[in-house]
């Protein structure tokens, strides 16, 4: 069984300070951390359509799209997420923004979580 999951918006809310954050767990220091700090401050976007420029936004939040550095940055971000133990039942499979939690078939922990999310188990027989 498998639940595949899409995080909405993910790049667009993922936090600069966590980002930096996860780069310093894993050793990123000198002149590269402040960098990256200054890649996210005072960045702005605009929609351009036809001879139309849409007035700039100010983000605070997220990764600027159409960035060669954005997906890499996300990816720091998200890769704790491999990092846990999630037992012997369960294997998450991370892409970018999309992932997938694999579990193994008859397992007690699955059929509480499929319970708490409002999913009915049918029972099948075999022979």
């Amino acid at each position: 069984m498998a639940f595949f999951l899409d995080l909405e918006k993910a790049f667009e809310l993922a936090s600069p300070l966590a980002i930096q954050a996860a780069l310093a767990d894993r050793g990123v220091g000198g002149g590269l951390l402040p960098w990256v700090g200054d890649f996210f401050l005072n960045w702005t976007a605009g929609v351009r359509f036809q001879r139309h420029l849409s007035p700039f936004y100010h983000h605070h939040n997220g990764t600027p799209q159409g960035s060669v550095r954005s997906p890499l940055l996300f990816s720091v971000l998200v890769e704790g997420l491999l990092a846990v133990d999630y037992g012997p039942s369960m294997t998450l499979l991370l892409y970018t923004d999309d992932l997938a939690l694999v579990f193994s078939r008859g397992d007690c922990f699955t059929r509480r979580l499929l319970l708490s999310l409002g999913c009915t188990l049918g029972a099948t027989n075999s022979g």
